[in-house]
């Protein structure tokens, strides 16, 4: 029963972005071909009233919005295709489906702090003893930066402390107003764990705005979350092999569903985020990269040639493909540990 709400789950996560795609694309006069969940042969399908043909596909991953004139090779002037808009019209179709999954995590996030509370980045109570004590941290003071990176959260702070390692940690601390800098030895526990001494404020009963508040403090910092997360692969301080892809992310979201319904719910959130900053990088195939020609296309004011266009995607998706049947492979035979 958890896989299955797993795959429903990441199945609507990719619905809500394709349909962000397809909701801009109408309101911009684009007439949309397909509209798809998964990947693969078709399972169901249906023409709509508009003529758009609608389906369910049989591998639960990705999803498309083919619009007319999209990926054709051919210039479509046509006043109802994508190619026919200005590339401002066209970028606020591509980036509607990123937007989406960025609003979805924010509206996920606000109903977990209305119905679970949640922990500040504000101090309420300092161990005795401790290197939190030892540098004259007090109640009331927040935790606002973590070697060098801005912290909103208490998941941010025990995020970037722990990736400190043990090691000496620089923080910044707002009291009265002033920001001052410290530098922090945490203290290895019994279990291993490193220990600063203190503990942060909780709001037990937010009301609607304190919500609407942390959920979207929750969502920025989960997107820069996920670029530091980035930035780490990409200079080489994680490996491949701490990383997970389709298979490792259902089995992932199947184990979290087994512990509560709100849990899967944050999983979903932070999948969400992920989603949509993964999306906008700038490769080809990716929205990132249709928002790159795209800007190309707005400052130079000369149409980029569809066959370049249909190359350049057609490139992107055979790289994708290959990496994700080589994370596929590894996730089955040489699964990431998280």
């Amino acid at each position: 029963m958890s896989i299955i709400l797993a795959i429903l789950g990441f199945g609507f996560l990719v619905l809500i972005h394709e349909f962000g795609h397809y909701l801009v694309a109408r309101l911009n006069g684009v007439y949309v071909e397909e509209f798809s969940i998964g990947m693969g042969p078709s399972l169901l399908s249906r023409k709509g009233k508009d003529g758009t043909v609608w389906s369910i596909k049989a591998l639960p991953i990705g999803g498309m919005c083919q619009m007319k004139g999209e990926d054709t090779g051919e210039e479509d002037s046509s006043e109802d295709s994508f190619q026919s808009k200005h590339p401002l019209r066209r970028m606020s179709i591509i980036f509607a489906g990123p937007l989406m999954n960025l609003i979805i995590g924010f509206i996920f996030f606000t109903i977990l702090a209305q119905n679970l509370g949640f922990q500040t980045n504000v101090v309420e109570q300092v161990v005795p003893d401790s290197p939190a004590a030892s540098i004259g941290l007090q109640p009331g003071d927040a935790i606002v930066e973590v070697n060098g990176n801005k912290v909103t959260t208490f998941n941010d702070v025990i995020t970037f402390m722990a990736l400190g390692e043990g090691k000496a940690t620089e923080i910044k601390v707002l009291r009265d107003g002033v920001v001052s800098d410290y530098d922090i030895i945490p203290q290895e526990s019994e279990t291993g764990q490193y220990m600063i001494g203190f503990q942060t404020q909780v709001e037990t009963q937010p009301n609607i705005f304190q919500s609407f508040r942390q959920g979207l403090t929750e969502a920025s910092s989960m997107v820069r979350q996920t670029y530091f997360s980035l930035k780490l692969l990409f200079t080489g301080k994680v490996g491949l092999d701490q990383m997970g892809g389709p298979v490792a992310i259902l089995g992932l979201a199947s184990e979290v569903a087994k512990t509560s319904f709100l849990s899967f719910v944050r999983f979903l959130g932070f999948l969400s985020i992920n989603l949509a900053i993964f999306n906008l990088l700038p490769f080809p195939a990716l929205d990132g990269g249709w928002l790159l020609i795209l800007t190309a296309e707005l400052v130079t004011r000369r149409k980029i040639p569809e066959k370049f266009m249909m190359a350049w995607n057609f490139a992107g998706f055979a790289i994708l493909m290959t990496f994700m049947l080589f994370i596929t492979f590894k996730d089955i035979f040489f699964p990431a540990v998280f």
